[in-house]
């Protein structure tokens, strides 16, 4: 019988069943109107044809006859046919059976999301086995319960995690067997397998996680799989023509839908990379270069997608008719950012169900106007043979609009925990129709119904939540805290942001004396948990909150969170200045009280924070600026300062100047041995995923033959190669990616460990392979605390540059910043300065300044080990000249901060100040065209646009867009800014001016840059720069209005 062939009983049988009136038992009923009864039972008329005497191998065995030459299976650089699909997991099949596999073993699967993973799932059902699966990337511990718990007796590994089983079976006592795919099933036959298979066998076990510390192993049958895809056919309209998308890990169970969904309707299920599951632009690359008509993904990543994804990719997702979000409640709001950038052509399914529930339990379609208000997006309604319930602690239904927990029943109940009955007894309980062996699930979340029919998700009743889509037990993770030797007692919360996604936050005590460093603490959790279950936050406190009762208060708990880490120690403040302080720590930190020696960046405190306090306390102390607050932690430490502070001479006695000075480009460097540098065969380029070391990287792969190295860091997310993946896509798109598979070799490094953070192997590689090391990494951000700027800027270079000493002729090429000549002309002028040479043995104000200079400074000194060097001064740098397109991080850029709140607050200073506007595509291509020359060994360029911007003609520039700007004196603007009433819609636009006021924005400079040496050396090539004439400002604006980072041009009143 075939699934699809079906559809038609199916719709005709439901149509009929829907006239039959479901009889709610009298003894529930108690709380109910008849309006209400009415509601239920129209709720639960879900009766419908299935297949019920099927099995999931009878069904896709007519699949494979039937669509035998269709594309089954697609991936990363390979297809494969249903017959192809067929006979390789008949081989599998073959295998087991041969050797010993009898119906109803359970054979453990251990592998990551691959083509592999779906053969042998399907051999392991054909063969009458139980799959289960094991993600070899979740913590060796978890592994190793998983095994051990189901009592797997067969084995499924790949060839690269041969390492990991031998590990897992250390001591192990139970006897297994052990099979490598891909070289031990290909000589078995290839022909079908039939095993005497009933449909209420069990088909796979799922673990999900537990509240004793100990995950669950949630049985399925083979009958239930039948009607939830039989059902998901109708809801997606499904047919040979489709493609689905496989999103989701085979540990979870969202898998089985996305992949038999397709196989039972012919269709092809094509498989996402680990970067298409990651970079929201890589998704849509794929939908677009796939033609996906159906995908299924996690909440948290449709937000990224509505909020983050440009209406630019409205067309890569053309193809999309279908897509569902499961895993945490979906946010209306989210809805409306998705449907104004994407419309309304994709239709939006919310899908709600437990594991024990077989995957899916409800759905949702989202209407194309939301007209009614909910707090989250319903979940609609029971799908083909369920029935779902609301129930009080009475054990009566809920009226409707009344909170309660929500019970399921019908055909696609589990079949109970795998070990253990007790916790299968307390969550399948008796139906409310007392009908004998028949029984309903217990989910632990509270909905109600609501008086259109459908089902409202409220929240979860106990500890089990939901975080990023995977449903975790707190009391797991509790557990696991609980077990570090130094911890006395742990609690997790979990906290609902404003996006609606949920984040955990770890509070704990520590036994008497002891102390734990909390990053110790947090690799310790990352060691025992998958990433997604280590919390956010780890907070210490004294004692724990207990209730009248004497158990932990965990509401008390949470309102701790918002003042915490909580201070051991409290000295108030002690005079005017400090109350000042404290009380705008107070305020913006939302912290009930502040002592002196309380740290700012231990209760909360970070960059942006910062400028929220300026905002309150700079008009009573003027000179207090953003970088003190990280030389001086402590209100304590910052009053001493206040009080002490005495302006520099140079401060107090500035003189307006207006005779242009130009920042010319230095005299070459003197090198006392003549070292050829050697061609550029092999680069190592550091920065690879930032703004401008993507942009390198393009041009080298464009403009050179070049292979390189990308030095990038680990991060707990992605991998390095995934990393740089998502960024190229970000900027350049999918037709990059092939020629990052050809010529770029990523290598794990970090610029602030020592040595690069390098492996003996990666480091023999490079000193055996580069010819030339590009350094575009470091950390540009104009303030932070110093010791960070040294080990990442100043720390990095000399280990890069200890790595080019290693082979003669390495030329190394430094990627600096216009902004040292900029500071050290302000102090010194004169002949040789009038020439860009400067005394650079000297201290800059800005630390980011600074660690450049102490960079350049190692650099300088290269010479003298015979290493040939470059250097280059890149200035502002803005947005590619042709498309507008700027940094992904854009709020963290200075000068886009300085345009916006402009734009946002209708006033700016007047300044006499040479804008400098240098397109990321000129920047990038210069700097190749540069490094690529022997002759620019011991130069020093400036990487800018050689056409500067008055600002006040760029001002013009904007309000000719028609931005109503108000141009007012310096003094003026700072008065207005300090001292004036603001509306509160303006207050966060009022702390990225004060921001300005440390340097970051418009004042008076005689200065120009001038960059005639490096146009001199670019005479011979095609290498242009645009100029920041009306047209790339528009450009330029477009962009940043495109995003919704800068408004659009429309009056503002100025108050």
């Amino acid at each position: 019988m075939n699934l699809k062939r079906d559809l038609d009983l199916f719709t005709a049988n439901y149509q009929t069943n829907t006239q039959e009136q479901q009889t709610l038992p009298s003894n529930c009923t108690q709380l109910l109107t008849e309006e209400d009864k009415v509601l239920y039972q129209a709720l639960n008329q879900t009766k419908a044809f299935y297949a019920k005497d099927q099995t999931i191998p009878n069904v896709f065995y007519q699949s494979a006859e039937q669509f035998a030459e269709r594309i089954a299976l697609s991936f990363n650089g390979g297809r494969i046919t249903y017959r192809q699909l067929n006979e390789r997991s008949n081989q599998v099949a073959h295998m087991l059976l041969d050797n010993g596999l009898q119906k109803g073993d359970k054979v453990a699967i251990v592998m990551e999301r691959s083509q592999d993973t779906v053969i042998s799932l399907l051999g392991v059902l054909k063969a009458g086995g139980i799959y289960v699966p094991i993600d070899p990337s979740y913590p060796q511990e978890r592994c190793q319960y998983l095994l051990n718990d189901s009592g797997a007796t067969f084995i499924l590994i790949k060839e690269e995690h041969a390492a990991l089983l031998t590990n897992l079976l250390h001591n192990d006592f139970q006897c297994r067997t052990v099979f490598t795919l891909n070289r031990m099933e290909i000589t078995f036959p290839k022909d079908n397998v039939y095993i005497d298979l009933s449909p209420a066998d069990l088909a796979y076990i799922i673990y999900t996680s537990g509240s004793t510390g100990k995950p669950k192993g949630v049985m399925l049958k083979h009958e239930s799989v039948i009607n939830l895809i039989t059902d998901n056919q109708r809801i997606y309209q499904a047919s040979k023509y489709d493609v689905f998308s496989q999103f989701i890990s085979y540990s979870f169970d969202p898998s089985v839908t996305e992949t038999f969904t397709a196989f039972f309707s012919g269709a092809r299920l094509h498989m996402l990379t680990s970067i298409e599951r990651i970079s929201i632009e890589a998704f849509a690359e794929m939908i677009a270069r796939e033609k996906v008509t159906t995908a299924t993904i996690p909440n948290a990543f449709f937000t990224q997608l509505a909020t983050h994804l440009s209406s630019d990719y409205q067309y890569q997702l053309s193809s999309l008719k279908y897509l569902s979000v499961g895993g945490e409640a979906l946010m209306p709001a989210v809805i409306q950012k998705w449907r104004e950038k994407f419309g309304t052509t994709t239709a939006i399914i919310n899908l709600y169900g437990p594991t024990e529930c077989t995957v899916l339990s409800s759905y949702y379609k989202v209407p194309d106007t939301i007209i009614e208000h909910h707090a989250s997006i319903p979940i609609g309604k029971p799908i083909a043979n369920y029935e779902m319930y609301i129930i009080n602690t009475d054990g009566q239904l809920c009226p409707a609009n009344e909170a309660g927990e929500l019970y399921i029943a019908g055909a696609g109940l589990a079949a109970g925990y795998l070990n253990q009955p007790e916790k299968t007894a307390e969550v399948f309980v008796p139906h409310l129709s007392t009908e004998c062996g028949k029984l309903m699930y217990r989910t632990g979340d509270l909905a109600r119904l609501l008086p259109s029919g459908v089902i409202e998700f409220v929240g979860r009743k106990d500890s089990q939540i939901k975080v990023r889509g995977f449903r975790i037990e707190l009391g797991e993770i509790e557990t696991v805290l609980s077990n570090h030797p130094n911890i006395q007692e742990a609690v997790i919360l979990a906290k609902k942001k404003d996006d609606g996604n949920t984040s955990l936050f770890a509070y704990y005590t520590v036994f008497g004396g002891m102390k734990v460093e909390q990053e110790a603490l947090r690799h310790y959790l990352a060691d025992l948990l998958p990433d997604y279950m280590v919390p956010e936050r780890l907070l210490e406190v004294q004692e724990m909150p207990l209730s009248p009762t004497g158990k932990i208060d965990r509401k008390q708990l949470a309102a701790l969170e918002v003042t915490t880490p909580l201070p051991r120690h409290y000295d108030a403040p002690e005079n005017t200045i400090q109350q000042l302080l404290a009380s705008a720590w107070e305020q913006v930190l939302g912290v009930e009280r502040v002592g002196i020696h309380d740290n700012f960046f231990h209760i909360g405190g970070h960059s942006l924070k910062v400028l929220e306090i300026l905002v309150q306390v700079k008009k009573h102390i003027p000179f207090l600026k953003i970088q003190d607050f990280f030389q001086y932690h402590t209100i304590a430490e910052l009053d001493y300062y206040i009080s002490t502070y005495q302006p520099e001479t140079s401060e107090a006695q500035q003189k307006t100047d207006f005779v242009r000075k130009d920042l010319m480009e230095p005299s070459r460097l003197i090198t006392t041995h003549n070292v050829t540098p050697l061609a550029m065969k092999t680069v190592l380029l550091t920065g690879a995923t930032g703004y401008l070391g993507s942009h390198v990287l393009y041009e080298l792969l464009m403009n050179t033959n070049a292979h390189v190295y990308c030095l990038i860091r680990q991060s707990a997310q992605t991998t390095p190669d995934d990393k740089l993946k998502d960024s190229m896509l970000f900027y350049f798109g999918h037709a990059i990616i092939p020629m990052l598979q050809k010529r770029v070799t990523v290598i794990q490094g970090d610029l602030c460990k020592a040595k690069l953070d390098l492996s003996a192997k990666d480091h023999a590689l490079l000193t055996e392979k580069i010819d030339a090391i590009i350094h575009c990494g470091a950390d540009v951000r104009h303030f932070g605390a110093a010791s960070h700027f040294n080990d990442v800027n100043v720390q990095g270079t000399r280990y890069l540059l200890e790595l080019a000493k290693c082979k003669v002729g390495v030329h190394f090429h430094y990627v600096s910043t216009i902004g040292i000549p900029e500071e050290l002309a302000a102090t010194q002028w004169g002949d040789k300065q009038a020439l860009g040479d400067f005394d650079y043995n000297v201290a800059l104000s800005n630390v980011y300044n600074q660690s450049k200079l102490d960079a350049e400074n190692l650099v300088r000194n290269a010479v003298n080990d015979n290493i040939p060097v470059s250097i280059y001064r890149v200035g502002n740098l803005t947005c590619h000249s042709q498309t507008g397109k700027f940094q992904r991080n854009i709020d963290d850029n200075a000068f886009y901060r300085l345009v916006k709140s402009m734009l946002y607050l209708g006033k700016t200073p007047s300044a006499h100040w040479h804008v400098d506007f240098t397109p990321i595509n000129f920047a990038s291509q210069a700097l190749v065209a540069l490094a690529r020359q022997p002759k620019s060994n011991g130069h020093i360029f400036h990487l800018c646009n050689p056409v500067p911007l008055l600002y006040l003609d760029f001002v013009e520039a904007i309000k000719d867009m028609g931005y109503a700007l108000e141009i007012v004196t310096a003094k003026e603007y700072e008065d207005w800014l300090l001292h004036s009433e603001h509306p509160e819609e303006l207050q966060d636009y009022l702390s990225l001016a004060i921001a300005q006021l440390d340097g970051d924005g418009p004042s008076d400079s005689p200065f120009r840059i001038n960059s005639d040496k490096t146009q001199d050396f670019l005479k011979h090539t095609d290498i242009t720069c645009a100029e920041p004439n009306p047209a790339f400002i528009r450009t330029m604006i477009a962009y940043g209005i495109q995003l919704g980072y800068f408004p659009e041009p429309t009056p503002v009143t100025v108050r």
